[in-house]
């Protein structure tokens, strides 16, 4: 009897929940056959603990107490990682409302402001700034060499007063998204001449002090259709003194 207790003892030892982490998290092939004697739930815990830590493995007393990477086996990643989960949907469900609570701020000023783009380009500085090229015979013209060095991105943006009311002073931030963290277009605008009440307005902007990056020439030359335009109008002054803001 005393035999078989101490096999089952050392069985238990031998289970998955005790199999240690790897540090090199690309290559799972060493543990995969640990990782399938587990439940699909704590399979994919483990995997997911393994994305986030990269691997990494501290001491408790330099941990991030709020998501800790101090687990060493299979049985600790589980628990940090459903953890991790539970906080992690608080948050979102926090940022959720938050988004919710500050669009609702925002709809106001869209239906009153609104926002469309209507020109895509890729020019030079010269282009920008209608400078003409150079002759190519006769005199040379004095000219910013910089300026025809390299392309930069241009939207042109249209604005239209939707309201039947005069807008006196108006800003908001156009965006679209890129394929990354880095958004493909960005503008802040901040006009303060008299927008008439249903008139429109055309703004360019662009960053002449660096070239266009990728995303910045992606978003010039992808179709139309797959142009995703982001405006938060941030405060609408009208001319009568009422004021819209959005909440920040």
């Amino acid at each position: 009897m005393l035999v078989t207790l101490l096999a089952c003892a050392g069985l238990c030892s031998c289970g998955p929940h005790s199999t240690a982490l790897p540090l090199d998290v690309d290559d799972l092939t060493p543990i995969q056959a640990d990782l399938d004697r587990l439940p699909p739930e704590e399979r994919e815990l483990v995997v997911g603990y393994l994305k986030r830590s990269n691997g990494d493995v501290l001491p408790a007393q330099f941990a991030d107490p709020d998501e800790p990477f101090t687990a060493r086996t299979f049985g600790q990643a589980i628990v940090l990682q459903r953890e991790f989960l539970v906080k992690q949907a608080l948050r979102d469900r926090d940022s959720a409302a938050r988004a919710a609570q500050r669009e609702a701020t925002i709809k106001p000023l869209r239906e009153v402001l609104s926002l469309r783009l209507v020109k895509r380009e890729l020019l030079t500085g010269d282009e920008i700034y209608g400078i003409a090229p150079p002759p190519t015979s006769g005199p040379k013209v004095g000219r910013n060499a910089r300026s025809d060095r390299y392309t930069i991105q241009v939207m042109t943006y249209r604005l239209t007063n939707r309201s039947d009311r005069d807008i006196a002073t108006f800003s908001g931030s156009a965006e679209i998204p890129g394929e990354g963290l880095m958004p493909a277009a960005q503008c802040w605008i901040d006009e303060h001449d008299t927008l008439p009440a249903h008139a429109t307005r055309e703004v360019r902007c662009g960053q002449p002090n660096r070239p266009a990056n990728d995303e910045e020439r992606l978003a010039v030359t992808r179709p139309w259709s797959q142009i995703v335009l982001v405006w938060e109008p941030a405060e609408v002054h009208f001319s009568d003194g009422q004021v819209l803001k959005a909440q920040r």
